[in-house]
């Protein structure tokens, strides 16, 4: 197939042009439509967006979510010639049957039922015909095009970023040889699972345009009549469902990034998952500042969450510390009476990042993802049993990986332990405590103090002084004028010095003036 790359552009720029790209007078609902209007390669791109809240405002990503991703599926004489070329022979040569129409019909590929000739059921995920060469054309034609039409509305990443996650994302999603790897390694992971069935993969029949897997029959685990008719027990799936996903998060590194219920079946007495073609990786040290950010938020640590998200984070301008502190400390402010269960940890986290993006500080699209899966596990875990909570069933996870390769003594890690459980069931710090401890590790406290009555024992003071003072000066003119007595100094009346009587009369009276006032007082 010869795609006409200029006629493409043209279509992609007057598309765009029309909805208010070029002048970003753009909003939700018109990125959505506009999206759509595109075509399969659009449609993909703003899925991605939906799952990097990074990148797009809130609004934008709640309205990206509503993007369907069904399409009319290609008529089956072109999906056999597909699977032919890539198998190299007659489909009946390695089917026993195979269902024209297919199970689901997306913008990439589309699914089919088969049986092998050893009877096995399998599914059968063929690419569209030429679909890598549209959308590889389609993301070619919007990197030109985001130097003059503002495609990504307030995101602190530039356009040749975003578009470089993009194509990594799109490519990701065409690439079925690292789907199979995926569906491998996740069940080299969990093949010790009991509970857990991951499909099968047929490796000798996979190539990059074919995938070949185990069909796994069950019931989604948001059809919980049919679940309940079957007698299965939600509060165990649930259990079951959100420890095992703890397991991919914490101890694995690697883990399902669409949780959502269309992926998750019940099969027998197994959950198993669905669609490996996003998955999340975190690497040892991405791990390691997850954990920390994980216990800070549990221990109310303002300090140790500025740092580990400072640490975490690319930073796309000077970051006021001190700012970003504050603003981490009133946003944790209104979770700080709560324990461990009752602690929202995805939603918190959300937030977060939301303020991380106000600092324009970009998280690792690993971490987002894995923030995005917490928050659709948190879902399946309220539609199973409503009156479960995800922290419940996290809080000894939690536990496991604040004391995890700590080299302590056993008291303190006891200590640790009780405290805790104390935490978790009965004692929950003040909220003007934690603030307050919050405050002084920032540096940030200021002390104001009222003293009571002070102003009345002041004045008191100062009388006091005041007539020290006045009752030292009446003893240096009665010094005084018994000096000039005794020199015989100035004028005389009867040999006496008349200065030094005019001293002793002054002395008297201010004397007995100071006597006056201290007697008026009641003072003495």
């Amino acid at each position: 197939m010869k795609i006409n790359k200029g006629k493409r552009f043209r279509e992609i720029a007057s598309v765009l042009i029309k909805n208010g790209f070029k002048e970003n007078s753009t909003n939700p609902q018109k990125m959505k439509d506009t999206l759509e209007e595109l075509g399969p390669t659009f449609i993909k791109i703003g899925q991605i967006l939906s799952t990097r809240p990074d990148i797009l405002p809130e609004n934008y990503i709640v309205e990206l979510r509503k993007l369907q991703d069904d399409v009319k599926p290609e008529e089956f004489p072109v999906i056999k010639t597909i699977i032919e070329k890539e198998l190299k022979c007659h489909i009946h040569q390695i089917f026993k049957d195979f269902e024209e129409r297919p199970l689901a019909s997306a913008s990439i590929a589309q699914v089919h039922k088969a049986v092998l000739k050893d009877n096995k059921s399998v599914v059968v995920k063929v690419k569209r015909p030429h679909i890598e060469e549209i959308m590889l054309t389609d993301m070619a034609i919007l990197n030109k095009l985001t130097k003059i039409i503002s495609f990504f509305p307030q995101s602190i990443l530039n356009p040749g970023e975003i578009l470089a996650e993009l194509y990594q994302g799109v490519k990701r999603e065409l690439d079925f040889i690292e789907e199979g790897k995926n569906i491998e390694k996740f069940y080299q992971l969990n093949k010790d699972v009991l509970y857990l069935k991951v499909p099968k993969i047929y490796p000798q029949y996979n190539t990059n345009n074919l995938l070949i897997i185990e069909y796994i029959e069950g019931i989604k685990i948001s059809d919980k009549f049919p679940l309940l008719e079957k007698g299965y027990d939600l509060k165990e799936i649930s259990i079951k469902l959100a420890n095992n996903f703890l397991k991919q998060v914490f101890q694995d590194g690697f883990f399902h990034g669409d949780p959502h219920p269309g992926n998750i079946l019940i099969s027998g007495d197994k959950i198993a998952y669905l669609d490996f073609g996003l998955m999340g990786s975190l690497s040892p040290n991405l791990k390691l500042r997850l954990n920390e950010l994980l216990t800070s938020i549990v221990f109310a640590d303002i300090e140790k969450m500025t740092r580990v998200i400072l640490q975490l984070g690319i930073k796309r301008q000077k970051v006021e510390r001190k700012k970003l502190h504050s603003d981490l400390e009133e946003m944790y402010n209104q979770y700080a009476t709560l324990s461990i269960e009752e602690l929202a940890i995805p939603e918190l986290i959300d937030q977060i990042f939301t303020l991380c993006k106000n600092h324009k500080i970009a998280i690792p699209k690993d971490i987002i993802l894995m923030a995005k899966s917490f928050i659709l596990m948190e879902g399946n875990v309220a539609l199973l049993t409503p009156d479960v909570n995800l922290m419940d069933i996290a809080t000894p996870y939690v536990k496991k990986q604040m004391l995890e390769g700590k080299n302590l003594q056993e008291e303190v890690i006891k200590f640790l332990e009780n405290l805790i459980r104390a935490t978790n069931s009965t004692i929950k710090l003040p909220e003007k405590f934690l603030i307050l401890v919050n405050k002084l590790l920032a540096g940030n406290t200021v002390v104001q103090m009222e003293h009571i009555n002070l102003d009345k024992n002041i004045n008191k003071i100062t009388k006091a002084a005041d007539r020290i003072s006045f009752a030292l000066i009446v003893s240096s003119i009665i010094v005084s004028s018994s000096f000039i007595i005794a020199s015989e100094a100035g004028p005389k009346v009867y040999d006496i010095s008349i200065l030094g009587l005019l001293g002793f009369v002054g002395a008297a009276f201010m004397g007995v003036w100071l006597l006056i006032s201290i007697l008026r007082s009641g003072r003495i």
